[in-house]
C-alpha cells in the first residue's frame, strides 16, 4: 500500500493546498481530547509531534524543531467513530485536517485542495476555492466537506502516526 506524505497538523499546512479559515470555526468547548499526551512519529514521513492538553478540548502541538505551539482543536465528526475534525490555529490562519483514533496512535489525513477528490468535497460548501485551497467561513460547512472526505478517503490517503 502507498502513502502519501501528509505534513498532519504542519503549520505549513496553515500556508498551502488545504482546508483553511481566517479564524477559529471552532471555540475550545466543543472540542475533545481523544489522544494521550505525548510524541508521536508519523510511520511514513517521520514528521515527529509532540501534543500537551491544555485546558478543556485543547492541545498544544509542537512539530519536530520548531519552538513556537500551535493551538489545537479536535471537534468530533458526527456519525464517524473515533473521526475528529482538527483545528490547528497559528499566528496568522487556520488550518484542518482529519484524525482518526486506533488502538496504538492514530492516523491522518490532511486535505489537499490541489486535488480534484478533495476539491469535490468542499464545491458549493466552501466561501473560496483556487489551486492551492478551500478556504470556509461556515464552522457548519466545513463539517460536512470533511466528513465526506473522511467516508469517501482511501487508506492509502491517511498517514499512521504511532506514539515514539
Amino acid at each position: 500500500m502507498r502513502m502519501f506524505r501528509i505534513a498532519a497538523f504542519a503549520p505549513l499546512l496553515l500556508l498551502a493546498a488545504c482546508y483553511s479559515s481566517t479564524q477559529p470555526l471552532f471555540a475550545p468547548f466543543e472540542g475533545r481530547q481523544p489522544v494521550p499526551a505525548g510524541v508521536y512519529v508519523g510511520t511514513v514521513s517521520g514528521d515527529v509531534m509532540d501534543l500537551t492538553p491544555r485546558g478543556r478540548g485543547v492541545y498544544m502541538l509542537k512539530k519536530g524543531g520548531e519552538s513556537t505551539p500551535t493551538t489545537v482543536t479536535m471537534v468530533p465528526l458526527r456519525g464517524q467513530r473515533d473521526t475528529y475534525l482538527v483545528q490547528n490555529a497559528g499566528d496568522s490562519s487556520v488550518g484542518y485536517s482529519i484524525l482518526r483514533k486506533g488502538r496504538r496512535g492514530f492516523v491522518m489525513l490532511t486535505p489537499d485542495c490541489s486535488k480534484e477528490e478533495d476539491r469535490g468535497p468542499a464545491r458549493g460548501r466552501a466561501a473560496n476555492i483556487d489551486d492551492s485551497e478551500c478556504s470556509f467561513d461556515s464552522p457548519r460547512a466545513l463539517r460536512e466537506a470533511v466528513s465526506e472526505l473522511a467516508s469517501s478517503a482511501t487508506p492509502d490517503r491517511w498517514e499512521r502516526y504511532r506514539p515514539q
